[in-house]
């Protein structure tokens, strides 16, 4: 990790969320966990998942977080960035894990302060019924690196490319370099 260490809050700590705290906490990261249940936090605290937690929404809490992953259904995600999304510290880095995109990543940027960057993105790594840690089997992570209209066309775009009849977007290779910078800051080691 880097020597800038990173805090990593978990939005919802089921299956998927506590396998990230778990491994997260493995790798020497601070992760702190958010669930409405309050038993989930304390399972999580006991079995050493998680630093710290809390059931409710508290703004100062949240406020601490470099980066927040969310564990939550799309619609779950959506209403909770709408209602808290000032809860989120300036200059955070927000993520998910769910596996519906379109819907997700047109909304939130519809609705994202400027100043908190989301990096859509879903872990690949099995059946979602294995109660192994996740995060230790994470094979691919796919992340959006552009945003939902670029997403609509970019199919269109690289055929048309493939086919000779345009050229590549100019700056495609500079949004997806600088979004590969990004994300190799957050999980350097």
């Amino acid at each position: 990790m880097t020597s800038e260490k990173k805090n990593v809050l978990i939005v919802g700590l089921g299956l998927i969320g506590g396998s990230y705290a778990q491994g997260l906490t493995k790798a020497g990261y601070e992760v702190g966990g958010l669930d409405m249940r309050r038993q989930t936090i304390d399972y999580a605290l006991e079995h050493g998942y998680i630093a710290h937690g809390r059931s409710d929404v508290d703004e100062a809490y949240i406020g601490r977080f470099d980066i927040v992953v969310f564990a939550l259904y799309p619609s779950a995600l959506v209403d909770w960035i709408a209602r808290y999304q000032h809860c989120l510290k300036k200059d955070a880095v927000i993520t998910d894990v769910t596996g519906v995109k379109g819907f997700v990543v047109e909304r939130i940027s519809g609705i994202l302060r400027p100043d908190v960057q989301f990096v859509p993105a879903h872990p690949m790594a099995g059946r979602e019924v294995d109660t192994r840690s996740i995060i230790s089997r994470v094979a691919t992570w796919m992340t959006c690196l552009v945003t939902f209209s670029e997403i609509c066309s970019m199919e269109e775009v690289l055929q048309d490319a493939a086919e000779g009849h345009q050229d590549l977007p100019a700056d495609l290779e500079e949004k997806a370099s600088n979004q590969k910078d990004l994300i190799s800051r957050l999980v350097s080691q």
